[in-house]
Formats: structure tokens, C-alpha cells, sequence
């Protein structure tokens, strides 16, 4: 919605963002789990701290926007 140039009929552009506003929560789920299970397993991650904090605060505002 932000790139007026695209020329994305309304429509779509409406569905496009609900469905990442209610898709967003759900893959940053997978990501957490994945996350845990490489931690259990003590695989390397190579991902940065800041990041992975970052991605978990968010997965608890994401799930408490879902549910107000």
C-alpha cells in the first residue's frame, strides 16, 4: 500500500496486508520453534543475539495484537 507506482488494485492490496498482518505471528512462531529445537539440540546458530531477542519480543506483541 505504500507503493502507489505498483498499481495494485485496492482489493488486493487490502487482502495482501491482512494476510501478512495474520501470517506474521504464525511464521515468527516456526521461527521460535526452530530456534528452540536448534538450542535442545545444541546445534550452532549463527544468527546474532540482538536479532533473535528482537524476533521474540515481537512474537509476544504479535500474539497479544492477534488476540485484543
Amino acid at each position: 500500500m505504500f507503493f502507489s507506482w505498483l498499481k495494485i488494485p485496492h482489493d488486493i492490496a487490502n487482502f495482501m496486508a491482512v494476510l501478512g498482518l495474520e501470517m506474521a505471528p504464525f511464521v515468527n512462531l516456526i521461527f521460535a520453534i526452530w530456534f528452540l529445537i536448534n538450542i535442545l539440540t545444541q546445534k550452532g546458530i549463527h544468527i546474532p543475539l540482538w536479532q533473535t531477542i528482537f524476533n521474540l519480543l515481537m512474537l509476544l506483541v504479535q500474539i497479544t495484537l492477534l488476540f485484543i
